[in-house]
């Protein structure tokens, strides 16, 4: 499996393992992680990128849920012989994730997500 598809696989593993644990219990059940690795020669040496998404309740502010994610679910789960000094890490880029799923994807018809 390639890499990038493994990593991104564990973070949303690890992120629902948390949330079901009680560790961040603000987060809710929705997320989406992507992760971008540079290679050279066909070898893996650095991750360019995380993003993830996760619903979240509203009360939770941006700065406490970026500490919260990176402590509990990236740090543990991301390779840190990877990690560089560019890396960059970006939780909720867009803003608050506080309705996810089918309600906030789906657009006018209700088919988008459902269909597929």
């Amino acid at each position: 499996m390639p890499l990038p598809t493994l990593l991104a696989q564990r973070l949303a593993r690890r992120a629902s393992e948390v949330r079901q644990s009680g560790a961040l219990p603000w987060l809710l059940p929705h997320r989406r992680a992507k992760v971008a690795i540079r290679y050279v020669a066909g070898q893996p040496v650095a991750i360019d990128s995380v993003e993830m998404t996760l619903q979240h309740q509203p009360t939770i502010d941006h700065s406490h849920l970026l500490e919260g994610v990176m402590e509990e679910v990236i740090r543990p789960v991301v390779p840190m012989a990877l990690v560089t000094k560019d890396t960059r890490f970006r939780t909720n880029a867009h803003g608050h994730c506080v309705v996810d799923g089918l309600i906030r994807r789906c657009g006018v018809s209700g088919r988008s997500l459902a269909a597929d």
